[in-house]
């Protein structure tokens, strides 16, 4: 006499499982939208699907569209100056809005990188001191910074996409790049700013 195990109820604790699983995954990067208010999206990675792309070949400092060795545009308050270099790494400085009180000061020897050539501004930057595992980190200081009017803004609700970085500026004073082939960047805003 032959026994048969019905494969159903193993099948529907799987589902159940795999349900969970994508549930909390999902519910720890949660996406956050142009228009989602800052008390809504603390600590949450931009939805840059929703943001409308902007040529990045209208941002090249030099004027030489096409070029795009390094890409530039300021926040629509003129406040902070972002840069992509080479579409591998992107840093902003200027007026880093909820920079975190325990961000170290910025060191010429150390921090000195693309895009912070207006001397000792604040910023978030591409910290390559491990170079297995490079991501971003806060600096500050206690000078100020030049307004950054000679540099194109990226309005609020637009984005640009130089090879793996993809930066946008989002209402209340969003700004925020991510690196796609290492999933590590910054999100700027005034409820507190953080880097992943």
């Amino acid at each position: 006499m032959t026994t048969h195990t019905s494969a159903a109820p193993r099948l529907n604790v799987r589902c159940r499982l795999a349900v969970g699983l994508l549930v909390s995954i999902t519910g720890g990067c949660h996406m956050s939208s142009p228009g989602e208010s800052a008390s809504e999206s603390a600590h949450r990675i931009p939805d840059f699907s929703r943001y409308t792309p902007a040529d990045w070949q209208q941002f090249d400092p030099d004027g030489r569209p096409g070029k795009g060795y390094l890409v530039r545009f300021s926040t629509p308050d003129g406040s902070t100056r972002c840069s992509i270099l080479n579409g591998l790494s992107a840093s902003c400085v200027g007026n880093i809005v909820g920079m975190p009180n325990s961000a170290p000061d910025y060191s010429r020897d150390r921090d000195t990188f693309a895009g912070n050539d207006s001397g000792s501004c604040p910023g978030v930057l591409h910290d390559t001191s491990d170079t297995q595992n490079p991501q971003y980190a806060f600096r500050k200081n206690g000078g100020g910074c030049p307004p950054f009017a000679e540099t194109k803004t990226l309005g609020a609700g637009q984005k640009l996409v130089k090879y793996q970085i993809t930066c946008a500026v989002g209402d209340d004073g969003l700004t925020a790049c991510v690196n796609t082939a290492t999933n590590h960047g910054f999100v700027l805003r005034q409820t507190g700013s953080w880097t992943f």
